[in-house]
């Protein structure tokens, strides 16, 4: 699919969803959010679930600004019992039940990742 104000990549099995409307400072509008909506939907399509797999590991190790989420929930679907067996039944939950985003240092805090590791910083930042 094209999109006009994100840019969506894929490379091998991550996707990456970069907002693109630097005039406005990536304020949302209603075209961004459809192509959001749509960009999800997308990645949900692709075969394998990331977080899920996360949470099936024998031992994760994440980069320090890796991000998690179950954005599905928002949409329909619901999470794991891994979730809650290796988080705890309230923080799953939280989680689950909103699809908020946490990073990895909230990740290590409920036992999802043995630990971050610095991220390789290849982006140059203009």
């Amino acid at each position: 699919m094209a999109y006009e104000t994100i840019l969506y990549e894929k490379s091998g099995p991550v996707v990456t969803v970069t907002l693109n409307r630097p005039e406005s400072v990536n304020a949302l509008n209603p075209q961004m959010v459809t192509e959001l909506h749509g960009a999800l939907d997308e990645a949900d399509r692709d075969p394998g679930g990331g977080f899920w797999y996360t949470l099936a590991c024998d031992m994760t190790i994440a980069a320090d600004d890796a991000v998690f989420a179950q954005p599905e929930v928002r949409h329909v679907s619901n999470t794991t019992f891994l979730f809650a067996a290796l988080a705890g039944w309230k923080a799953a939950h939280r989680y689950s039940l909103t699809g908020d985003h946490f990073d990895a240092a909230e990740a290590l805090r409920l036992g999802l990742v043995k630990a971050p590791v610095e991220a390789a910083r290849e982006e140059a930042v203009s």
